[in-house]
């Protein structure tokens, strides 16, 4: 209870707070508690941030510390063995590794299905209607996370399966590959660390169908069994045959090996994960199969069914996908901005092979602050201010907070000055709201005894 009181912004952004309080709350949480390091630190970061990303697994966060365990340690420098010394620097560690536990829940692919049932059950459905008309199907899953939600979906096809005909599935064989580094979840038959997630998926499901749940055959053993891991290196040099895949967005924008998987399908169908409904190169949407909603990142999630085309494309029509390609990057790019390090997001805009047009300039200005590039960003601000003054003042803030050259502060600062941006900034613009929308009250309510002037 202490350390879900103190595991708030409050305490962790100050940093003498933080060392005083919750330190020694965490070390007195591990001395009692018995469990390895990794099993404290992923529990005390589900604590933290499974509001924030909606994810309440501590199994997740521990699988994630030890599949990515050197990214990690790189992004701290610091010896985070347990107990902590009293003058550890927590406040610092929550944030590197704040900012680590987002992304990689962000890229699994996909976290979403294994916290939504309903997107879950959807796919399932479709999957299993596949395999049925063809008689048996290979999926792929590039990049899937822990494997917890590969799992998680054949399981539920299996349930699914049993229900309508009598017996589990035996018709379907998924394939995950790994990331470049080899690195994934291994789906041990004798591991039984998500035994509870799959034990709840069951007993909610023969509930909702008024099943007995001694009478399903379905064991997550024989569901293993179905299960195929392939390192990324030998998927790219020995190509398998398989007949669906289920690519996540977020990793189609960090990884080569996105497009790679996708051309690999040969019916050319894949289920593609979008957060703005874009749609890869060379295919075309065929229905949104299903829907959920990514909180953390404030959008919508569609699971889109993509065919590739098949026909010969003219010259012209080629052209003009390249540059519709070359003009969505920027707004592609910014839907996924919080999955990016500060890295990753400069080799992105490194490449010279996109358009910017005026009403993206803002928002590219907000990647090159991301990336870094500060300066760049005030250079794109200064042109293009004007086209939403109040986020090109919150950039500029930004920019501010983060950047040490006082070069480029200075002329922030002034630039702020001469174009009079803290008094027309966000304050103006909630009083014109504010005004609109007491002159529209007025407008269709000519008869009411209030007055304007008492409204204000």
């Amino acid at each position: 209870m202490l350390l879900n009181e103190l595991l708030c912004d409050e305490v962790v952004d100050n940093a003498q707070l933080c060392r005083q309080t919750l330190l020694p709350a965490i070390n007195a949480y591990a001395a009692s508690m018995g469990l390895d390091d990794t099993d404290i630190w992923a529990d005390v970061f589900e604590r933290y941030l499974g509001a924030k990303t909606d994810c309440h697994h501590p199994l997740v966060f521990a699988d994630i510390l030890r599949i990515c365990r050197s990214d990690f340690c790189a992004a701290l420098g610091q010896n985070v063995s347990l107990p902590l010394d009293e003058e550890f620097d927590l406040s610092k560690l929550f944030h590197k590794w704040g900012e680590l536990f987002e992304r990689y829940l962000a890229n699994g692919s996909s976290y979403l299905l294994m916290m939504n049932a309903d997107a879950r059950n959807d796919i399932a459905k479709y999957l299993l209607s596949a395999a049925d008309g063809s008689g048996s199907i290979r999926v792929v899953f590039p990049y899937p996370g822990t494997g917890i939600e590969p799992l998680l979906l054949l399981y539920t096809m299996s349930l699914i399966h049993e229900v309508r005909y009598g017996s589990p599935l035996d018709n379907v064989k998924f394939i995950l590959i790994g990331d470049k580094g080899g690195l994934l979840r291994s789906i041990d038959t004798a591991d039984n660390s998500f035994d509870e997630v799959f034990i709840n998926l069951k007993n909610s499901f023969c509930e909702q169908n008024r099943l007995k749940v001694k009478d399903i055959k379905t064991n997550l053993k024989a569901i293993k069994h179905k299960i195929a891991i392939i390192a990324a290196e030998e998927w790219i040099d020995k190509p398998q045959s398989v007949d669906i895949a289920v690519i996540n967005a977020a990793y189609m924008g960090c990884c080569e090996i996105g497009s790679d998987c996708s051309l690999r399908v040969p019916i050319g169908l894949l289920i593609y994960e979008s957060r703005n409904d874009s749609i890869p190169t060379n295919y075309e949407s065929v229905q949104v199969i299903a829907e959920t909603f990514d909180r953390a990142a404030e959008c919508a999630v569609h699971y889109i069914l993509c065919q590739r085309q098949n026909n010969a494309q003219s010259v012209g029509a080629s052209d003009t996908k390249r540059a519709s390609a070359k003009s969505n990057y920027i707004e592609e790019l910014y839907a996924v901005r919080d999955t990016f390090s500060e890295k990753e997001m400069k080799k992105k805009l490194a490449q010279s092979d996109y358009i910017v047009s005026e009403d993206q300039m803002i928002r590219y200005a907000e990647l090159l602050l991301i990336a870094g590039q500060y300066g760049k960003s005030f250079d794109v601000i200064k042109q293009y201010y004007e086209t939403d003054f109040d986020k090109s003042y919150q950039l500029l803030q930004l920019i501010l907070s983060k950047c040490k050259n006082k070069k480029i502060n200075d002329s922030i600062e002034r630039f702020i000055v001469d174009k009079e941006m803290k008094p027309n900034g966000f304050g103006e613009a909630m009083l014109e709201a504010i005004v609109d929308g007491i002159e529209d009250y007025f407008d269709a309510n000519p008869e009411s005894v209030l007055k304007d002037k008492q409204w204000l």
